[in-house]
């Protein structure tokens, strides 16, 4: 060992070359903590309290893109402040990133919240296999006012949706997202479907009669009682596929037409089925152009013990906009050659509803089905066609 012939005691040089050791290590060493602690300490002034992502089109091809609806949550008014937002659209697979900005001087009075579309500016070639779309994670992030780096919120991060839709469309899908702040924010909880509307009513119980049985068969004796419960936000005509993936995950089942093939109302019609809920059993929607709801089909499990008053109001919701239109249900039988058969129907201008039993099959018991559709024609001739045409639909013929 050297000896150091300072005139320092040996054991004060230890106790200073121990201290120096502890000492906290130079700021340059904790410059990559600086940036999160930084951020993580930037004050909340915007909020994103929904957002949609799809696909945008152009001349040029697809863009990645996001519509964000922000909120001034600072608890005071903003006068002039300029808002700098920034989305980064990153190619998973490759890395690649491409970048949408915005900025602009906005005024926003306290809690007072704007919509604001950003998409990246590198168009993308889809092919027709969704699945083969590439997946692009989003990164949305802002800054108010006249502020560095450290100023930066992060206002959403999550991943592109494969969907493709119009700029109009997609901004019509924001005002059905829920309220992100209800998970983020401490807000009210999430509404649930034990939350929905139920339908009760004080009058004698009106049991729905449709029945597919022999002519001879003796009546079964009406249901107890309805212990149907609507689910909230449930996906309506119109609605893009994208809104029922929200709310039924993704289709177990698709049929898209094959060139030419068109059905009794003359327009080919992409069908997708849905997995099972604890409400319905099938779950089935059509649409002309590939992307928008024209016929709902729903059948709800013997379980359920629906009443003609549920069903009905099930067909309104479903029906959008035209379901203030929709009135009481007509009742037709026909003699068929599974037995007797009745048929519940209600029209409106915009569309129209139709509710029948399915056959009963494999020891299950007989299934309500309720069709609603802005298809013209009747629905009744429609649904039979296509349940003998359409493969995942033969479960309406008790197959």
């Amino acid at each position: 060992m050297v000896k150091i012939e300072t005139g320092i005691p040996n054991w004060l040089w230890t106790l200073a070359i121990g201290v120096l050791l502890c000492a906290p290590l130079p700021m340059a060493v904790h410059a990559a903590e600086s940036d999160d602690s930084d951020f993580a300490n930037v004050p909340t002034r915007l909020a994103a309290v929904r957002y949609v992502t799809w696909w945008s089109h152009d001349a040029l091809g697809y863009h990645p893109a996001i519509y964000l609806r922000l909120e001034n949550v600072s608890g005071s008014n903003m006068v002039g402040e300029r808002l700098r937002l920034q989305v980064r659209f990153t190619n998973v697979r490759t890395t690649d990133v491409t970048v949408g900005r915005f900025d602009q001087r906005i005024s926003l009075l306290k809690n007072q919240q704007k919509d604001i579309m950003l998409r990246g500016p590198i168009p993308f070639e889809l092919s027709i296999d969704q699945n083969a779309w590439p997946a692009i994670e989003c990164k949305a992030m802002g800054r108010l006012g006249d502020v560095g780096d450290s100023g930066t919120q992060t206002l959403a991060i999550t991943y592109l949706d494969r969907v493709t839709m119009t700029d109009d469309e997609a901004q019509t899908q924001l005002e059905k997202q829920p309220d992100l702040r209800r998970a983020s924010y401490g807000g009210s909880p999430a509404r649930t479907p034990d939350s929905g509307r139920r339908f009760t009513s004080n009058e004698p119980e009106k049991p729905l009669v449709a029945t597919a049985g022999g002519l001879n068969s003796s009546p079964k004796a009406p249901p107890k009682g309805g212990k149907f419960v609507m689910p909230a936000g449930m996906p309506q005509l119109g609605d893009n596929f994208y809104i029922f993936e929200r709310h039924f995950g993704l289709p177990a089942e698709i049929e898209a037409p094959s060139k030419g093939k068109t059905d009794i109302t003359g327009a080919s019609l992409t069908w997708a089925g849905y997995r099972p809920t604890s409400s319905f059993a099938n779950i089935f929607v059509a649409s002309r152009n590939g992307a928008n709801a024209d016929v709902i089909v729903l059948t709800f499990p013997a379980a359920s013990e629906m009443k003609e008053e549920q069903t009905l109001a099930v067909a309104r919701e479903l029906s959008g906009k035209g379901k203030s239109g929709l009135g009481g249900f007509n009742h037709t039988v026909r003699y068929l050659s599974t037995g007797r058969s009745e048929f519940l129907e209600s029209s409106a201008p915009t569309c129209k509803a139709l509710a029948f039993a399915v056959p009963a099959s494999q020891g299950q018991g007989a299934k309500l089905a309720l069709v609603v559709t802005r298809l013209p024609g009747d629905p009744e001739n429609f649904i039979l066609a296509s349940a003998q045409r359409i493969r995942m639909l033969q479960v309406l013929l008790g197959r």
